[in-house]
Order: C-alpha cells, then structure tokens, then sequence
C-alpha cells in the first residue's frame, strides 16, 4: 500500500513537514507546494523530512529544482531531521553539497561516516570503506 504525500504548513512561506512517498505520482504537487512557498516567503525555506519514507529521482528533481528556484529569488533550501539512510542517498548522488542539510539528532551525535569494523577495512578517501589483504 502507498503512503501518500503529505506536505504540512509550519510556517507559511518559511517552513513545511513533507511525510510519505516523494516520487513520480507526487512530484507534480510537491513541486506546486515548494515553489509557492518559496514565491511567497523570505529567508531560508526550511523542510522538515523525518516521516519522508521515499523519494526516487524524480522526487530528488523536485528538491533539485526547488533548491534552484530559491537561489533564484535570494533564498536557501534546507532539508532537516535528515535520517541517515536519506544522507546516505543524499551523498551517494553527491546532493549534499547542492542542498543544506542538517542531519537528525541521532546521526549529528554520532562520527561522521562509517567506522571500520574490522582492522582489515581502512577508509579511503571519496570511496568509504575499501578492503585490504585477500
């Protein structure tokens, strides 16, 4: 079963809760909600995403395009209460230095990145964990 979009006014033209499935089908009103926020607002657009269960590429071009049509009107995007697995994708497509982002609680609390497990596992820079010997 879907988990419909949910896209909630925390403060209008500032501020929005986006929960559930960000993808083709609902692409076209995320888009209509971001923009007239951004349209109707000043200062950083602020979008708050612990509930977003999904997002696919077309949901990652709505907050590309989002992100270039406030930095057209003077503004910033920024995505908060990031979980890690949407940090993973986020720098897995190398969005986290397009988008502001700003992590949830638990993932700033703990180092950034992976820790390696194993002695055998060394990190190496720009491909995370690599593994040495065998």
């Amino acid at each position: 079963m879907r988990s419909a979009l949910s896209i909630e006014i925390i403060r209008a033209g500032v501020e929005l809760a986006v929960s559930g499935r960000l993808d083709g089908h609902s692409a076209p009103a995320a888009r209509a909600a971001l923009q007239a926020t951004i349209d109707d607002g000043v200062g950083d657009v602020v979008l708050h995403i612990p509930e977003l269960e999904i997002w696919d590429a077309s949901g990652l071009g709505v907050l590309v395009g989002a992100q270039r049509r406030a930095r057209q009107s003077g503004r910033r995007l920024t995505l908060e209460d990031v979980s890690p697995r949407q940090l993973r994708l986020l720098r897995a497509t190398r969005l986290h230095r397009v988008l502001g982002v700003q992590a949830d609680a638990a993932t700033r609390s703990t180092p950034a990145g992976p820790t390696p497990a194993d002695p055998a596992e060394r990190r190496t820079p720009g491909f995370g964990i690599a593994r040495v010997g065998s």
